[in-house]
């Protein structure tokens, strides 16, 4: 199976790149890349979903922080706010310490 970054990055991106290869005598000095981006691209929604995966991510760390575990053993955290990902992530971000 040939590998084709190229076309990976047309099909997937919001993206069209191409390229030249310039030469000098017989050898390629150097390549220069084009890249367009597409009028119409077909998932406007990349961004967000690249924004909730990370979101997914940084919540799933911070439910297994251990000072969520303090959190709850001191009953200040139950079962609804941990449910609640902003709320864990705020508390991730703001108020536990960065170890």
């Amino acid at each position: 199976m040939k590998f084709n970054p190229i076309k990976e990055i047309n099909e997937n991106t919001h993206f069209n790149v191409t390229y030249d290869k310039i030469k000098k005598g017989c050898s390629i000095d150097s390549i220069q890349f084009h890249i367009v981006k597409k009028a119409n691209w077909k998932n406007e929604n990349y961004k967000r979903n690249d924004v909730q995966a990370k979101n997914q991510v940084n919540y799933a760390v911070a439910v297994a922080n251990p000072f969520t575990m303090k959190l709850i053993n001191a009953s200040l955290l139950y079962a609804p706010d941990i449910a609640n990902q902003d709320k864990i992530l705020d508390l991730s971000e703001s108020v536990y310490p960065n170890i």
